[in-house]
């Protein structure tokens, strides 16, 4: 499976960076596997791009898909709510992790950035609405993470 990358400027945030490289490196590992089974198949990951006037991290399109992607430089026991993703030790809150500006959470930026995409891609009339609301948002963390997962049942 050939695997095209395009990154039009290297993010401002050293960790950013790092996890696109990092990204790019499980691809590359995945894609060999893949090769070796026989199963061609081409991909596309885009890093640090603007577009429908938001910011993004990255995103793959793949055959079966799109994924927008959010880098997320933390790590270690995160609970992760509607309302708030915070990092915990010893049961306590010892950070806040935050979707972007404005205080949302990393699961409201990725909504917001995922209808603009999918607003400006049936707009222009790329992919048909059905089709556009397949697209799939993931959150990655930069460190090895334990999740616990309080978010609703239908997210």
């Amino acid at each position: 499976m050939p695997l095209l990358v395009y990154r039009p400027h290297l993010f401002e945030n050293t960790a950013e960076n790092l996890q696109f490289r990092c990204l790019c490196e499980e691809l590359k590992r995945r894609i060999s596997i893949a090769d070796k089974h026989n199963k061609p198949e081409l991909c596309l990951f885009v890093g640090n791009f603007n577009f429908a006037e938001k910011e993004f991290d990255a995103f793959m399109i793949k055959r079966n898909g799109i994924i927008l992607i959010e880098f997320k430089n933390f790590g270690g026991k995160i609970s992760i709510s509607n309302n708030e993703w915070k990092i915990v030790s010893e049961g306590k809150t010892i950070g806040i992790i935050k979707g972007g500006s404005g205080g949302k959470t990393p699961l409201e930026q990725a909504r917001l950035n995922r209808n603009a995409f999918i607003r400006n891609m049936v707009d222009s009339m790329t992919l048909t609405q059905s089709q556009a609301q397949k697209i799939a948002s993931l959150v990655v963390f930069n460190h090895n993470a334990e999740i616990e997962n309080n978010l609703r049942l239908n997210v």
